[in-house]
């Protein structure tokens, strides 16, 4: 049986018997996924020990590990940033951010495809729009492709992926881009954001009295309103948990004038949990505003443009989350 199954199967016996006792099968799975090591001889001697002759339990071993110094080290070591060279630019990561910063320290790319999408798209002297930035992979992919005449604007309401975004910037000399700690909606108002533990994503939800506490209080523009009279918009790019028809109404006026190209990520059940919209009212409104979508491959290249029943049936066959679609202005 995995490590990570036994530790949960302990676990889960423990919220069921607070005085289970513990194992030596819990204490190498301890050492394995705390620790992320084997078993030091001196330490497994010790918790051995307790094991066998003081019949601690599994709370007892879990906490004494969590409490110990070498974890609390590992943890401070994974939150702070770290600088990651990539071919065009560098950036600031976390290692604790295990989907994303950790993922781009590994693989020194992130979303391969949709990475060659923009490459493909933004040229110098563009004007790119990345709403929900996260950590700031794209938007610093967009500047090092739009150059010093270009602009990028940055639009991220997590406070602790606008200081990663805002080294990085530093350390590329990066002086056209602007970050905006806010999110875009179809109205402005005081929101939450719902996000979890060390992970950099976060999803919009109402502000309710009850709510989580760990969820993060943001502030919701129109980008019509709050962007102004932007002189050009070339790209925009949407990746805000289901959000994308809330913010792309609030960009309805900018998107009227600019006809930019929109490349979008397409969740339907975020989109229904958070924007309260059905998925395809979203696809209609991108079709409605004389727009044309292609599904993004995982090569980066697009199909044939489908309908909103393929770009539906598509996602159902895929067994993904969600499908990344790519919007061209038909009068472009």
């Amino acid at each position: 049986m995995p490590l990570i199954e036994r530790l949960q199967r302990s676990l889960s016996r423990k919220q069921e018997e607070p005085f289970t006792r513990a194992t030596l099968d819990d204490l190498r799975a301890c050492y394995r996924l705390f620790l992320r090591r084997e078993p030091d001889p001196e330490g497994w001697a010790a918790w051995r020990d307790l094991v066998e002759n003081h019949h601690i339990t599994i709370q007892m071993m879990v906490d004494g590990f969590l409490s110990g110094p070498e974890f609390r080290r590992l943890q401070e070591e994974a939150a702070r940033p770290v600088l990651v060279e990539l071919d065009r630019f560098r950036l600031y990561v976390r290692l604790n951010d295990y989907f994303i910063g950790a993922a781009i320290a590994r693989d020194r790319t992130y979303e391969p495809h949709v990475t060659s999408a923009l490459t493909g798209l933004l040229r110098p002297g563009d004007t790119f729009l990345d709403v929900g930035a996260n950590i700031g992979y794209f938007a610093l992919l967009g500047a090092a492709l739009v150059g010093p005449a270009g602009r990028v604007i940055a639009i991220e309401p997590n406070p602790h992926n606008c200081d990663l975004i805002g080294r990085s910037l530093e350390a590329n000399g990066f002086a056209h881009v602007e970050i905006h700690p806010v999110a875009l909606a179809e109205m402005a108002g005081t929101f939450a954001l719902d996000v979890g533990g060390p992970n950099t994503n976060g999803r919009l939800v109402e502000v309710d009295p009850g709510a989580d506490p760990a969820w993060l209080t943001v502030e919701a523009v129109v980008a019509d309103d709050y962007l102004g009279e932007l002189e050009r918009l070339d790209v925009i790019k949407m990746d805000i948990e289901g959000a994308e028809p809330r913010a792309l109404e609030g960009l309805a006026g900018l998107v009227r004038v600019h006809r930019p190209v929109i490349l979008t990520e397409f969740s339907p059940a975020l989109i229904a949990e958070t924007s309260h919209v059905t998925p395809e009212a979203f696809l209609r409104r991108l079709a409605e505003w004389g727009y044309e979508l292609s599904i993004l491959g995982r090569d980066g290249g697009c199909d044939a443009p489908p309908g909103a029943p393929d770009i539906l049936a598509a996602h159902g066959r895929s067994g993904l989350s969600h499908l990344d679609l790519l919007a061209r202005p038909l009068d472009r």
